[in-house]
């Protein structure tokens, strides 16, 4: 038999409250191995969980045994059944009248995945019983039910999808003596067949027997003594197939969980990665105030914006949205800041230059669905005025006194075009000025009454707020209050004062 103990993770000193609750899954099940019985599942699950959930109480019922820790109480804070399809195989209760419990989605889904394991091994249980039973009947095959209980266990406790099927085919074949086999997968993309002295082209000419359990279909062709299978022999094939579809079921929820959390750090690395390319701290700057602000969709966004000097009076201040969302918007981002921040580091400060070249570069390496709106100033104090060029962007607000212009001149989106052109302006940006710069994830985002707060809707609120103290926090409490905090895209902006 397998020893797969030695897959399970090793505990740590340092370990996380997801990698924590992934150990106890597969200490939960190790656990179950050592002893296959419906009494030792039942005492698991509700042990395992009170000591997830840190609860005195529990309750559970399997057929007609209960099992009580703690105090029976009259009403519990959890309640769960135990059911696979249309069969019910126990209740479970936990938390009493007088503990204080709040479950989070993580607990909720820790619950669920345990109490699912719980039934699957009970399932198993079940279908283990009644092969036994079946084959008490049968004194010729006594000798051969112990060699099947064994490998039935140890097909129950492997998470190899092939060696899973090749157990099944091993039993069946070897104790019926059916000498022609298939088995037929079909879960969604994954579809697969396994044969043995019967291919799939040949299934309609010799019409096998045919037992199919959700995406799995199982057929018996001839025995060894060239006669068909017979209904006994059907029945026990079905009770082992049903084995293989719940282990396949309990392999694929296993492999989800252990997806879900490489994925989940694999993001949280890339959030890591793309804060440290985003400014950790905005520069101090003669005659300038700065705040920005951005609030991504998904734990990785497609925004950007930097703030980078280049002597006493001048200074570039870009703000560029990428197409789509997530990880791929957020590889995007990371080549057009390191594309950009090494353009002006090496002394290139024409707006135009830079733009044709970024464009150049996007659309020599990147698919036509991917492009890049960005927004690039070049403020200079000394001069007071700011040059800009906007690329496909929503148009930086200059408010200067009581009149607002939109600073539109530029180009199309950068990475869609390889034959685009770019123009630049100039405008005033006298003491007292204000320039507004963000991206699209604001204004299209929806108001508690779902229509967009649109430009008007921006105007209001930096009305409300530029003569704030700190207007970045009073922006962000306006934004968040009349959208609920609810955003369908990454939301960036940068406020820069003239002083």
């Amino acid at each position: 038999m397998e020893n797969t103990s030695a897959n399970f993770p090793k505990r740590s000193g340092n370990i996380s409250p997801s990698e924590l609750d992934l150990l106890t899954l597969f200490e939960f099940i190790s656990n179950a191995k050592e002893n296959l019985s419906s009494e030792h599942i039942a005492s698991l699950t509700v042990l395992t969980l009170m000591g997830r959930l840190k609860l005195k109480n529990g309750f559970i019922k399997i057929g007609t045994e209960e099992i009580i820790k703690g105090i029976p109480q009259k009403t519990y804070l959890i309640e769960r059944n135990l059911i696979y399809g249309s069969n019910k195989f126990g209740d479970l209760k936990l938390g009493g009248e007088n503990e204080d419990l709040t479950l989070n989605g993580k607990d909720t889904r820790f619950i669920d995945i345990v109490c699912h394991l719980a039934t699957l091994l009970l399932k198993n249980i079940d279908n283990i019983k009644r092969l036994k039973d079946t084959n008490k009947k049968l004194s010729r095959k006594i000798l051969q039910f112990e060699s099947i209980l064994e490998a039935s266990k140890e097909m129950l406790f492997t998470r190899d999808f092939e060696k899973s099927v090749s157990i099944t085919m091993n039993i069946i074949s070897g104790s019926l003596g059916i000498k022609e086999i298939a088995i037929e997968i079909k879960d969604g993309n994954n579809q697969r067949f396994f044969e043995r002295n019967l291919k799939e082209k040949d299934i309609k000419n010799k019409k096998p027997k045919k037992i199919k359990i959700n995406y799995l279909t199982g057929y018996l062709g001839k025995k060894l003594n060239e006669k068909k299978p017979e209904q006994s022999d059907i029945h026990f094939a079905q009770i082992v197939l049903n084995l293989l579809y719940s282990n396949l079921e309990n392999c694929k929820m296993i492999n989800q969980l252990i997806e879900k959390e490489r994925l989940e750090k694999e993001i949280m690395i890339a959030r890591e990665i793309q804060q440290k390319l985003l400014p950790s701290q905005l520069p101090e700057l003669k005659c300038l105030e700065i705040e920005t602000g951005m609030i991504t969709y998904r734990q990785v966004g497609g925004d950007y914006y930097d703030i980078l000097p280049i002597d006493r009076d001048k200074t570039f201040v870009i703000i560029a949205d990428v197409s789509g969302k997530g990880v791929p918007a957020s590889l995007i981002m990371a080549a057009v800041q390191s594309s950009v921040k090494t353009m002006i580091l090496k002394g290139v400060y024409d707006l135009v230059k830079i733009c044709d070249t970024l464009n150049k570069l996007l659309t020599a390496t990147t698919e036509s669905n991917k492009f890049v709106a960005l927004s690039i100033l070049l403020i200079d104090t000394k001069s007071n005025s700011v040059e800009y060029l906007n690329a496909g962007h929503t148009a930086p607000l200059l408010f200067s006194g009581t009149e607002v212009s939109k600073l539109r001149e530029g180009g199309p989106v950068c990475g869609l075009l390889d034959f685009a052109s770019y123009k630049k302006n100039k405008a005033q940006f006298k003491k007292g000025d204000f320039i507004f710069m963000y991206t699209d994830g604001i204004s299209e985002a929806k108001k508690k009454n779902g229509e967009e707060i649109g430009e008007k809707g921006i105007l209001d609120l930096i009305f409300e707020c530029k003569d704030k103290k700190d207007f970045k926090s009073s922006f962000n409490k306006k934004l968040l209050e009349i959208t609920n905090g609810d955003f369908e895209d990454d939301a960036t902006y940068i406020f820069i004062k003239r002083t």
